[in-house]
C-alpha cells in the first residue's frame, strides 16, 4: 500500500498533510517550513534528513542544502535554477543530475497522456461516424 501523506507533529498536534499538496520545503534554523500549493506555509520542529526519509523519493528532490521541491511543482529548470510559481531555487552540481532526471521523466509522462488523450478522442470521433 503506497503512502500518500506525510504524518507531521505541528504545535504539539499530529497532522496529515497531502504529498500533492506541498510545492517545496525549506530547512530553518528552527525545523524545516512546508510551503503548500494553496500558498499557505507550515512549521515543524524537524530536521530535514529525518524528514526526507518520509518522502517518496521519486516525488520530491532535493535542490540544494536548504530546499526540496516536489517534482510535480517544478515549471522549468533552466541556467542552473530551478523554477515554481515564478521563484527560482539554485540547483547545486550534487543534485542537479537527478532533478533533471526526475523532470524530464514528469514532462515525458505529461506528454504521454496527452498523446494517448488525443487518440481516444480520434478513435471516438471516427465510432461516431
Amino acid at each position: 500500500m503506497e503512502i500518500k501523506f506525510l504524518v507531521i507533529c505541528i504545535e504539539k498536534q499530529l497532522r496529515k498533510i497531502p504529498f500533492s499538496d506541498i510545492s517545496y520545503i525549506e530547512a530553518a534554523k528552527s525545523g524545516i517550513n512546508i510551503f503548500l500549493q494553496n500558498g499557505k506555509e507550515v512549521n515543524a520542529k524537524i530536521k530535514m534528513g529525518c524528514l526526507l526519509g518520509n518522502l517518496p523519493s521519486l516525488d520530491f528532490k532535493r535542490v540544494n542544502e536548504t530546499f526540496v521541491v516536489a517534482v510535480e511543482s517544478i515549471d522549468a529548470i533552466m541556467n542552473g535554477k530551478v523554477i515554481i510559481n515564478k521563484k527560482e531555487f539554485f540547483l547545486t552540481s550534487v543534485y542537479e543530475n537527478e532533478v533533471i532526471r526526475a523532470f524530464r521523466n514528469k514532462v515525458r509522462m505529461q506528454f504521454l497522456a496527452y498523446m494517448q488523450a488525443l487518440e481516444l478522442e480520434k478513435f471516438s470521433r471516427l465510432n461516431a461516424v
